[in-house]
């Protein structure tokens, strides 16, 4: 048997296995336990005064839009200097 052959064959194992109610319980168990260690997680990361993953990644995102708006900002502002530049140079011509 090559590894495709085999992969297939396990795969289809674990399948059965799954769909059988044993399987089928223990995955809802499984998915129970993920969720209570996150709950209980983000209950110790509170207790510590720490962020979480998501608290840290929203964080990250309004920085980045900050970032965003401040390059915008000072873009703008080298636009504005940019004209009353010309408008000085026009005055001292004139």
């Amino acid at each position: 048997m090559d590894r495709k052959a085999i992969a297939d064959a396990a795969l289809r194992v674990i399948n059965v296995g799954l769909d059988t109610p044993v399987g089928k319980a223990a995955i809802r168990s499984i998915a129970d336990a993920r969720e209570m260690a996150q709950e209980t997680q983000t209950a110790a990361m509170s207790a510590l005064n720490l962020p979480t993953a998501d608290e840290v990644n929203r964080l990250f995102g309004r920085l980045r839009q900050m970032s965003q708006r401040l390059e915008d900002v000072e873009d703008t502002l080298e636009r504005i200097e940019k004209k009353l530049d010309d408008l000085a140079r026009s005055d001292r011509d004139n």
